[in-house]
């Protein structure tokens, strides 16, 4: 038999009393203001202790990024130079940036029968300090380079000079990093020319810095390229080995005429077209 109805109220009374939850009244501000300061007494405590696995995080993410980007530009320009029949000494461009420093540029022509286009084909990498970027611009020989690059990578670091004086240059004043050519010789064995890839990529702050050094070979390129420099004087000028051009293109820096293809000056339909100073190597 049930209890009646006032006794079984009167009963769950008496419970909820006993349990603190008979009163429907909330938490005073003191109590507020002591579990606000609790909470911000144990999140202070944690955050220290979670900083270096949040490091590792950001380390690690940053080593993914840079070494997946990394390896896009290793394939990409090895993908390109082994069809080159002639590659560019590279050089600064003509524009000081920002940071007081100047882009450094190489580029390369792949013949008609190896190229996509089915067009001799030129090829420009450069990388801009100012930004840590390395980017790539194509365009036929027949046309004019296109004014945007494509970037390959966005975390490239500028390499501290190995030497205080040359600053990462050859005896010659052109940069060593992150692209050099390096001319095809009959003394040194060498049948092709070369480019050496040199890239640190990442965050120098954050220990997660990807290193890729590695040399490709142009394999239609030989000692008689138009860029060649088969007598050691390190510009290729024409020789008396009849290698190189005679015209050239007047580098900046050094103040040597240096033969270039993909210069900015080309042929359509047999019209000969210069292009504005500053195309080329902006």
């Amino acid at each position: 038999m049930m209890p009646p109805r006032s006794l079984r109220a009167a009963l769950a009374r008496r419970i909820a009393d006993r349990l603190g939850t008979g009163s429907d009244a909330g938490m005073t501000l003191t109590e507020v203001v002591v579990a606000l300061l609790l909470t911000v007494i144990a999140v202070t405590i944690m955050i220290p202790s979670l900083i270096p696995f949040i490091q590792v995080i950001n380390s690690s993410k940053v080593h993914s990024t840079s070494t997946s980007d990394a390896q896009i530009v290793f394939e990409r320009i090895d993908s390109e130079v082994r069809f080159a029949e002639a590659i560019n000494q590279q050089g600064y461009g003509t524009a000081v940036l920002s940071d007081g420093k100047r882009a450094r540029y190489v580029e390369w022509l792949t013949p008609a029968e190896s190229s996509p286009t089915g067009k001799a084909l030129c090829t420009q990498w450069r990388f801009v300090p100012a930004t840590n970027s390395i980017e790539e611009r194509q365009w036929n020989l027949d046309a004019a380079p296109p004014s945007t690059f494509t970037q390959r990578l966005e975390l490239a670091i500028d390499q501290p000079p190995v030497d205080a004086t040359k600053a990462n240059e050859d005896a010659y004043g052109r940069p060593t990093y992150p692209f050099a050519m390096r001319s095809a010789s009959q003394a040194g064995a060498q049948p092709m020319q070369t480019l050496t890839l040199w890239v640190y990529a990442g965050t120098s702050t954050s220990n997660a810095t990807t290193q890729i050094r590695t040399r490709f070979a142009a394999r239609n390129s030989a000692i008689t390229a138009v860029t060649n420099d088969n007598q050691g004087t390190g510009w290729g000028q024409i020789s008396a080995a009849g290698y190189g051009d005679p015209a050239g293109y007047q580098d900046p820096t050094a103040g040597k005429k240096v033969p270039l293809v993909c210069d900015a000056t080309v042929t359509s339909s047999g019209v000969v077209t210069t292009w504005a100073t500053g195309v080329f190597r902006p």
